[in-house]
């Protein structure tokens, strides 16, 4: 504190223009620390944007390899159904083993696992069917399990991927 009154006991003694000088030394070492602190801080911000940046870039080349990997899994179920008709072919075409509509309503119903009172409700339906009733071919339901079948990889294909995802953004989280 005696320096502080040593100083203000010469005020009175210095020229208006030694006063300027010291009031402008002050303001400019004031505006440098300013000047000086917020390029640090704005560095420091610019680092852990470019941090955040690269950690986003290395998680969407992960989501780009996943989804890479689910589409060539797309592509193989394609070439899969190419091959179906070879299958097909080898199925012999018994019109005895056909499915009646009353058959195939009640397979239908086991499929989207509709509950029934009588579990042999479909069988007896409509039992008066005529020879010309169209019926399900034994290629015609190849051609519906091959068709489920792709769709149920795809499905589960695309819920891997899904999977993978969501777990590769919450590891990026942590």
């Amino acid at each position: 504190m005696s320096w502080l009154a040593g100083l203000f006991a010469k005020l009175p003694g210095l020229s208006s223009a030694k006063l300027i000088g010291i009031a402008g030394l002050f303001l400019g070492g004031v505006w440098t620390g300013y000047w000086g602190t917020s390029t640090l801080y704005k560095s420091g911000e610019v680092k852990a944007l470019e941090g955040r940046i690269n950690e986003l870039s290395a998680l969407r080349k992960s989501d780009i390899s996943i989804l890479q990997k689910h589409y060539k899994t797309l592509l193989e179920i394609e070439r899969h159904k190419a091959t179906i008709n070879e299958v097909v072919n080898n199925v012999p075409d018994n019109r005895d083993c056909d499915l009646t509509p009353p058959i195939e309503r009640m397979l239908d119903r086991h499929r989207q696992a509709v509950r029934t009172d009588k579990p042999a409700a479909g069988v007896n339906e409509g039992a008066a069917t005529s020879a010309t009733t169209p019926r399900i071919s034994q290629r015609q339901l190849v051609f519906a399990d091959a068709d489920l079948a792709d769709l149920y990889n795809a499905a589960r294909s695309q819920i891997k991927s899904l999977v993978e995802i969501i777990q590769t953004s919450q590891r990026a989280r942590q």
